[in-house]
Order: C-alpha cells, then sequence, then structure tokens
C-alpha cells in the first residue's frame, strides 16, 4: 500500500492519534535531533538526518534492527516523495543533514 506525501498524515503522538484515528495514517512515537520514529498502519519507521525512510523493528533483546523498506512497507512510490516527507518532518538542515528537533 502506497500513500502519497501529501496524504500521509501523522499525529505528533499516540494519544491525539487514539483521539482522531480517522484524521490519520500513523503517529510520531520519538522526535531525536537526527530521526523520527512513528508508526503507520502498525509498522515501524524512522527517517534519519540524511532524509532515507527505514523500516525498523524491535529486537528480543530490546535493540533496534533497521533496514531499508522492502515493497511491502514502502510509504511512498518516488524516492523524491520520500524526501518532501523526511524534509517536511524536519526544521531545518545543518551541516550533517536535516535536524528534526
Amino acid at each position: 500500500m502506497s500513500y502519497s506525501s501529501i496524504t500521509l498524515r501523522l499525529a505528533d503522538s499516540k494519544a491525539i492519534f487514539d483521539e482522531n484515528n480517522q484524521l490519520f495514517q500513523g503517529f510520531i512515537e520519538k522526535r531525536r535531533k537526527r530521526a523520527v520514529d512513528f508508526q503507520v498502519n502498525g509498522k515501524l519507521y524512522t527517517v534519519n538526518t540524511h532524509g532515507v525512510l527505514c523500516s525498523r523493528r524491535i529486537m528480543d533483546n530490546g535493540k533496534t534492527w533497521y533496514s531499508f523498506c522492502c515493497s511491502n512497507d514502502e510509504l511512498f512510490q518516488t524516492l523524491s516523495e520520500e524526501r518532501r516527507f523526511a524534509e517536511n518532518l524536519s526544521i531545518g538542515r545543518d551541516s550533517k543533514g536535516l535536524v528534526f528537533s
């Protein structure tokens, strides 16, 4: 299932998502300086400082496994849509890349 960057809407928190889940496809779990963790339809994702969208999985030992999205996890049809989405989540850019908080 693919979404356009225009229609993918993320709530700022799980509480907001739970109150208005008809308005959003997912929610932001954690916003760090160099990455944003979020969920869409129960799947875990991260956007990093380079604008790369990654899927993630929490392993049994509590560590997080990051990987490129496989075809059934992709949210966007093109890389340019993915980059625009990452830039819209960011608050700016510095010499290392995108800044999210």
